[in-house]
C-alpha cells in the first residue's frame, strides 16, 4: 500500500477495514485505524499551522507538537513491548516482525523531530518554519506507510487462526491498562480527543458526558496547545479540516 495525499499535500485518511466493533476479532483492526487516522489528522494540522505560528504561537505550538510526539512514542513502545508480544504468544514469534520494522523505518528522523521541538520549546527565539517543516518531511512520509500498512496485520481472518476471543480480550485489557497510565488528562488524552472524528470513531474514547463537558468547557481552551487540533473539544472536525473526515460508518 503506498502514500496517498490530496492536492495540497496532506496526507489522507485510512478506511475503515470490513466488520463491526461487535466482533471483536475485527475490532482490533477497526480500533487501530481510528487511533492511526487520529495520528494522520495531528500530522496533517502541523503542516498546516506551521507556516501560520507566529511568535508568540511558538510555546504552545511547540507543546502540542510535544504531545503528538509522546503519543505516538509511547503508542509504538507500547505495541514493541506489550501489545506484540502478547499476540505474538499465540500468533508465532515474529508475526509483527513487518510492524516492528516500519517502526524502525522512521523511528531515527522522528527522534531528531523531537530533540527539535524541545530545543525550540527551551528557546523559542531559534523557530524557523523552513528547516521545522524539513524535520517533518523526514520522518511523516515513512510514518504513513507504517500506519497505512499495519492494519492488514490485524486482519480479521488472521487473528482467528491462532488467538481466542480470551487471548484477545486479555491483550486488550493490559494495552488499555497501559495506556490509562501514562496518557495524562491535561497532557494527551486532549490531543486524541482534538484530531477526533466523532462521526466515525467517536466511540473509541467512552467518555461519558460530563467527561466530554470537563474537558471541551474545562481543558481544552485552557490549554493553548489544543487549538491546533482538527477537532473541538467535543470532537467535531473544524470547518477547514473536514476533508478529513471519514466515511460515515456504523458501527
Amino acid at each position: 500500500m503506498g502514500i496517498t495525499k490530496n492536492e495540497q499535500g496532506y496526507y489522507k485518511m485510512l478506511e475503515f477495514p470490513p466488520g463491526s466493533i461487535q466482533d471483536l476479532y475485527a475490532r482490533q483492526g477497526i480500533e487501530m485505524t481510528v487511533v492511526h487516522n487520529i495520528f494522520l489528522r495531528a500530522l496533517n494540522s502541523i503542516l498546516y499551522h506551521t507556516p501560520k505560528v507566529t511568535q508568540k504561537d511558538i510555546p504552545s505550538f511547540m507543546k502540542y507538537c510535544q504531545a503528538l510526539g509522546f503519543a505516538i512514542h509511547h503508542h509504538h513502545t507500547n505495541e514493541e513491548e506489550l501489545h506484540f508480544p502478547l499476540l505474538e504468544k499465540k500468533m508465532g514469534k515474529g508475526a509483527m516482525s513487518t510492524n516492528i520494522a516500519g517502526h524502525e523505518a522512521f523511528h531515527g528522523p522522528f527522534d531528531e523531530f523531537r530533540a527539535l521541538v524541545d530545543k525550540i520549546a527551551a528557546n523559542p527565539s531559534t523557530w524557523d518554519p523552513k528547516p521545522f517543516l524539513a524535520a517533518v518531511a523526514k520522518f511523516a512520509d515513512p510514518l504513513t506507510l507504517h500506519l497505512y500498512e499495519e492494519i492488514g496485520t490485524l486482519d480479521a481472518e488472521i487473528l482467528k487462526k491462532t488467538l481466542t476471543i480470551e487471548d484477545l480480550d486479555h491483550c486488550n485489557k493490559e494495552v488499555e491498562k497501559n495506556i490509562q497510565q501514562h496518557y495524562g488528562l491535561t497532557t494527551v488524552l486532549p490531543l486524541f480527543i482534538v484530531n477526533q472524528d466523532n462521526i466515525s470513531g467517536g466511540w473509541l474514547l467512552p467518555i461519558p458526558w460530563i467527561g466530554r463537558a470537563i474537558v471541551a468547557w474545562g481543558i481544552v481552551p485552557w490549554g493553548a496547545q489544543w487549538k491546533y487540533g482538527t477537532a473541538t473539544g467535543w470532537g467535531d472536525l473544524k470547518p477547514e479540516f473536514s476533508w478529513m473526515a471519514c466515511p460515515p460508518w456504523t458501527p
